[in-house]
């Protein structure tokens, strides 16, 4: 063998010994898994994390909704960070939609709801969203609803008393929907009834002074239950930007929170807003499930 054949080919041994060629002890190591935008959320709770929450979430600016809730529309809600949606179910035009009592006011097909939501945990595997329902319409038609927009493998299974699984563990077995209803509940077994898991602050605040007066107190569902909602957003009586922009700054939101850890000795599970671009709700939340909380 001639020397430089021979180099050459001590070389090749010395790169492969040190896993030069992309196997050993010094490949990269993959990267951190983040839950929910954080990898320190990955080992807690679901009950242990604050989920930024929209009120009345399909009622939009965006797609000409009467009177409402939010600005932007339910894509746009989860592209900002939104991670729990309180939806109302609805018979309209003879197909299960979504609408706020009145649906000549803005209505979205619920099977498109759906599409959004299913598109949405398809590109994003690390996250977990929530759906709290004010259902009125029948659990046959919801379950076909789902079924049909094929978000059975996502939905999450959970006996209430039942210790609540880690974001890390609902990721790894790919069941990162929850979904509560008000009225109904079980059959599906993936159909919670909300009050047997949760419990609510009131939701009719007509001022702010009201909000700090009242929102501590329980109002649906029982206190031991382990999902909390904090509903905080003023209706004077219909919610308007200008409410939604005094209700949700940094010091109101804080101060409701605080409240309602201080009586009940917990943080929220769910921080319902209207209009969540206005104000700091995604800041808070942020700070709420911080590390050193």
């Amino acid at each position: 063998m001639s020397l430089k054949r021979a180099l050459a080919l001590g070389a090749l041994v010395a790169l492969a010994s040190v896993g030069g060629c992309g196997g050993g002890d010094d490949a990269p190591a993959p990267p951190p898994l983040s839950c929910n935008g954080h990898e320190h959320l990955c080992d807690r709770r679901l009950d242990e994390v604050v989920f930024p929450a929209t009120h009345n979430s399909m009622s939009n600016e965006d797609d000409g909704w009467i009177a409402p809730n939010q600005t932007h529309g339910l894509a746009r809600q989860l592209d900002d960070g939104v991670r729990a949606f309180l939806i109302d179910t609805h018979t309209y035009e003879d197909a299960p939609q979504l609408c706020h009592a009145v649906c000549q006011f803005g209505a979205i097909k619920l099977s498109d709801a759906l599409a959004i939501y299913r598109t949405f945990l398809d590109r994003h595997p690390s996250e977990v969203l929530a759906l709290l329902i004010e259902d009125d319409i029948s659990s046959a038609n919801t379950e076909r609803a789902f079924v049909d927009a094929g978000l059975v493998p996502y939905l999450i299974v959970h006996q209430p008393g039942e210790p609540w699984p880690t974001l890390r563990e609902l990721i790894s077995r790919g069941t990162r929907l929850l979904v509560t209803a008000e009225r109904g509940g079980p059959p599906p077994a993936w159909y919670h009834h909300l009050w047997d898991l949760a419990w609510d602050t009131p939701y009719t605040y007509d001022s702010l002074a009201k909000i700090e007066a009242t929102g501590a107190d329980p109002n649906r569902g029982s206190p031991s239950n382990q999902l909390f909602l904090i509903n905080h957003w003023i209706g004077d009586p219909l919610p308007s930007r200008a409410n939604g922009a005094l209700a949700n700054t940094r010091e109101a939101l804080t101060r409701h929170v605080e409240a309602c850890r201080a009586r009940h000795g917990r943080l929220p599970t769910f921080l319902a807003v209207d209009f969540y671009d206005e104000g700091a709700l995604l800041q808070v939340v942020d700070e709420l499930n911080a590390p050193t909380r």
